[in-house]
């Protein structure tokens, strides 16, 4: 898949297809959208944007689809235990682990760069999740 153009949406987290605060999906007209959860901050929506553009860059790097990903998310999420806060990209079995990973890094090393708190910010997206 060649992506031309990637549009960054910010939403209320009501409106995500599934749990989650980032969500990408190729739309039928070849745009590329990228989903982040409205939050408190906008840095913290910067860092989930700049955490899944690099991961859809990598995860097409690698060849690993978009249906794959949504495939193995909605899983997850569908057989998650109550109270399990785990991402499904750090799941071992996930076929896209190692590109989470990596983008996560680089949402970390975001997160140093603005001056922000990991934790306060783990704690506010986690405090958008209904599990």
């Amino acid at each position: 898949m060649k992506l031309e153009k990637i549009l960054i949406e910010i939403i209320p987290h009501s409106e995500q297809r599934y749990e989650t605060v980032g969500d990408y999906f190729l739309r039928s007209d070849g745009i590329f959208v990228i989903r982040v959860s409205e939050m408190k901050d906008w840095r913290y929506c910067a860092m989930v944007a700049i955490h899944e553009l690099a991961e859809v860059y990598l995860t097409e790097h690698h060849e690993v689809s978009e249906e794959t990903i949504t495939q193995f998310d909605e899983a997850f999420e569908a057989n998650r235990l109550k109270g399990n806060l785990d991402e499904p990209g750090d799941a071992v079995d996930c076929p896209y682990r190692d590109d989470h990973c990596f983008a996560t890094s680089i949402e970390r090393m975001m997160c140093a760069a603005f001056g922000l708190s990991w934790k306060e910010y783990e704690d506010h997206v986690n405090s958008l999740y209904q599990h």
